[in-house]
């Protein structure tokens, strides 16, 4: 929080309507004279600062800078002394929430996106990612980044555990021969591995990612917050973390049940020795069997499953979040529809929107690299997880497969889908407010409606995949349309060869 002294009060801000009137040329420094005085300013406000090209007025109290606060469009008309900021100047605002609020009362907000989505990443610094401090701070300010923390450390260790993986893996694919069910390790290792890298590269970032959260919370403050969104998104991150939870078991049952026939003597620790020696055959091919080794491996491969799905997860927050701030924008200009307004309302109504426009290109910039891998990651695996399911765990005769491979497929195609219309809603929705502009009276109709809706029907706003392409609804029926292509073709290619054979023999185990 910022404030002045009093001199800086007096000298450089505070401008009496009284004393302009009887031809004072120098302001008081007495605190008591700075009582209930008018006072206008020519700036520009946000959380910290006024600059220039704003407006703020204010009743000047002992003790406080600025009582009220306005947004340029919203100055009463007897607030009439203007006074020029010809540098940014700390700013304190204490308000009764008309206009701009105080600083504490937007960064601090329960629905703000640093609160939003504190649980998901206290989650995800449970499981190394996201290695950043102070989210047990008041707001985003306290959050940092620190290469030398114990967290960051974290993090290093299960890169070096997933690298290792990665490179156990690749070198028994291309030494053993290279076959699209044996591409299902690599590609998952490899991909987790580059998400990892990707959410370090965003934690480097993340105080910048908040900053600009905030900053367009502030200046949009007047269109509120998306009501209860931070409840939302607490239930909806463990929802879709029990159900990722789910699968990873389902998966591990699944595979344990195969290794039954695998095992010395049937008992628990046999099967989970065999288990650890069959999974983790790649490793293990090249250095000596370890029973505590295999359980490292094990506590890696769930930290990577949930790098996985902790992805899809961060991603859907974050488009969910623009688009309902789009969505409360339009909900807003709809309330106005076929009104007559004049061009400084719809200059303002359309600097609100750029507001929302740049937030979303200074967002996409910081993700657009995971959202492609996030959305190829999932092709893939849908297209695999398909073709397995056909060609194997419905001729197994195992429940456990049988069950695993629908919630599997199903919870992929969920995940796939929460991405793609969370972030295809940002555009649907900054497209809504043509129909408005649409209906607006003839005596409304000027310059500067022209140029905004010049600007929603000629300006692509979306998240994008490396800018290769735009997050729009159209791109979920291509990626529908691509699966059933691939799987047709795979299906076609396929020689129905299955890793455990049907007599049951023990071809399928390793040997050591």
């Amino acid at each position: 929080m910022f404030d002045y002294s009093d001199d800086e009060v007096s000298n450089k801000f505070i401008t009496s309507r009284s004393r302009r009137k009887s031809g004072m040329k120098r302001r008081s420094k007495n605190r008591d004279d700075l009582r209930e005085e008018r006072t206008s300013a020519f700036g520009y406000a946000n959380e910290n600062f006024i600059s220039d090209f704003g407006l703020v007025s204010g009743e000047a109290q002992p003790r406080e800078l600025i009582t009220e606060a306005y947004p340029p469009a919203r100055i009463p008309d007897n607030h009439l002394n203007v006074i020029p900021l010809f540098k940014p100047r700390p700013l304190t605002l204490h308000t009764n929430r008309r206009g701009f609020p105080p600083q504490s009362n937007v960064v601090d907000h329960p629905d703000s996106f640093f609160k939003s989505i504190k649980v998901a990443v206290q989650m995800a610094q449970l499981f190394s990612l996201l290695p950043v401090t102070g989210y047990g701070g008041p707001n985003y300010k306290s959050v940092t980044f620190r290469w030398v923390h114990w967290k960051t450390i974290y993090f290093a260790i299960y890169l070096v555990g997933n690298t290792f993986i990665l490179f156990c893996t690749a070198l028994r694919s291309f030494s053993y021969g290279f076959t699209y069910d044996k591409s299902t390790g690599l590609v998952f290792f490899a991909s987790s591995l580059m998400a990892s890298l990707l959410l370090l590269q965003l934690a480097t970032n993340w105080k910048k990612v908040n900053s600009d959260f905030a900053e367009m919370e502030f200046k949009l403050y007047k269109y509120n917050y998306p009501n209860g969104i931070s409840k939302r998104f607490r239930i909806f991150t463990y929802v879709f973390m029990v159900l990722a939870l789910v699968e990873h078991i389902l998966s591990r049952v699944a595979q344990m049940q195969r290794e039954v026939i695998c095992s010395k003597d049937g008992s628990v620790i046999s099967v989970v020795e065999a288990f650890i020696r069959n999974y983790y055959m790649e490793v293990f091919t090249y250095i000596s069997f370890s029973l505590w080794i295999g359980i490292v491996l094990v506590i890696l491969q769930f930290l990577c499953t949930f790098t996985w799905n902790f992805a899809d997860l961060l991603l859907g927050l974050i488009g969910w979040t623009i688009s309902s701030r789009f969505k409360l924008f339009n909900q807003a200009l709809f309330k106005v529809q076929g009104q007559d307004r004049d061009s400084s309302f719809w200059k303002m109504t359309r600097m609100d929107y750029n507001e929302l426009t740049d937030l979303t290109r200074k967002v996409d910039s910081y993700i657009q690299k995971l959202m492609l891998l996030s959305l190829g990651d999932n092709l893939y695996f849908i297209c695999i997880q398909l073709l397995k399911g056909l060609n194997s765990n419905r001729k197994s005769g195992n429940i456990y497969e049988t069950a695993y491979f629908l919630w599997s497929v199903g919870f992929l195609i969920i995940r796939t889908c929460f991405v793609t219309f969370t972030a295809a809603g940002i555009h649907d929705e900054s497209k809504e407010a043509k129909t408005v502009l649409y209906s607006i009276p003839e005596s409304s109709y000027c310059a500067e409606t022209r140029r905004f809706l010049t600007q929603l029907s000629t300006n692509d706003v979306a998240l994008t995949g490396c800018k290769f392409f735009s997050i729009t609804r159209g791109l979920i029926l291509t990626i529908a349309g691509t699966i059933v292509t691939y799987e047709v073709i795979l299906v076609q290619f396929n020689t129905g060869d299955e890793d455990l054979p049907a007599d049951g023999n023990n071809t399928y185990c390793m040997n050591f």
